[in-house]
């Protein structure tokens, strides 16, 4: 009998034991506040009479929360453009923009932590037209609950949706989950690239791989392309790019989709202006592979946040 006793007593101690040792784990693992992934972002504007606006889907952030978190975004406010307002939602898409209390479909859980995805609209943004383009920092990011934190979300790049491409044809896009894009057009009359601008391009050269090349009519000789050269009409012009990723945990973290404006002039110096938007990390980004309890422990981690 005293055995037994024995063996209860060594039992109800494990059980005791395990049962601290959790409460202890979970309460290290818990943050303090919610974590937005940082962005590099260049995403258009559409203009109608006048009126500028950021359609739906077109800019998706992301959060790390504690699961048990049942707070969710409704709305942004930035300090650089501090009179608009930019509402919010985490409800998916499909399902309209809805601001009424249910289950947030938008939450991926990964062990203690759920990762946030939020769709921003604004139906009528401030631009100036003579304004190039609006550079986004830190925003002000307000809760159904009343609250509000102040972040640094990277760098959001709006830009007014134009392109002036009369001398390309288009002929074909491509895109993988591997994180590799193209598109290929045909060159209507004899061009050079005169520039290749993107605000973004000095924080995402080691993200991405960027290249032009160009094979002249009657060739099959793929040509790269280099800064002087003419293209000759009825080339075939392929733009590529692929997503390398980081073996940085923050950079891996980080929501890359960025657009390099390319300019072509003729030889009567007419400007035609080209915007390349397939550089993103959103298509390589399977939930099921990409995100995991123990990567996203060790990303809180570098930020500081455990």
């Amino acid at each position: 009998m005293s055995n037994h006793n024995k063996i209860l007593r060594i039992s109800i101690i494990v059980i005791v034991l395990t049962a601290i040792i959790s409460i202890i784990s979970i309460s290290k693992l818990r943050i303090d506040k919610q974590v937005f992934l940082k962005n590099y972002y260049e995403i258009a504007i559409n203009e109608y009479e006048g009126t500028y606006s950021l359609d739906e889907g077109s800019l998706i952030l992301q959060y790390i929360s504690n699961v048990d978190d049942n707070k969710y975004v409704t709305g942004i406010t930035f300090k650089e453009l501090s009179d608009t307002y930019f509402f919010a939602t985490e409800y998916n898409q499909s399902y309209g923009m809805r601001f009424y209390e249910e289950k947030n479909l938008n939450v991926n859980e990964f062990g203690r932590y759920g990762l946030h995805t939020i769709y921003v609209t604004c139906p009528e943004l401030k631009y100036d037209d003579n304004q190039k383009e609006i550079v986004l920092t830190n925003a002000t990011i307000e809760f159904n609950d009343g609250s509000n934190m102040d972040i640094d979300l990277g760098k959001i790049v709006l830009y007014k949706g134009s392109n002036r491409p009369v001398a390309l044809e288009g002929i074909s896009y491509t895109g993988s989950s591997d994180g590799t894009s193209s598109t290929t057009f045909r060159i209507k009359e004899d061009v050079k690239i005169e520039n290749i601008e993107s605000s973004l391009f000095g924080d995402v050269s080691e993200i991405f791989d960027f290249n032009i090349t160009y094979t002249e009519f009657n060739s099959v000789d793929e040509i790269k392309y280099e800064k002087g050269q003419t293209i000759k009409e009825n080339s075939i012009v392929t733009i590529k790019s692929k997503y390398n990723g980081s073996n940085d945990i923050l950079k891996s973290y980080t929501l890359y989709n960025i657009s390099p404006k390319i300019h072509f002039i003729n030889e009567y110096n007419d400007e035609y202006i080209y915007r390349y938007n397939n550089m993103e990390s959103f298509n390589v980004r399977n939930y099921d592979s990409f995100y995991n309890s123990y990567g996203i422990y060790k990303y809180l981690k570098a930020r500081g946040e455990l």
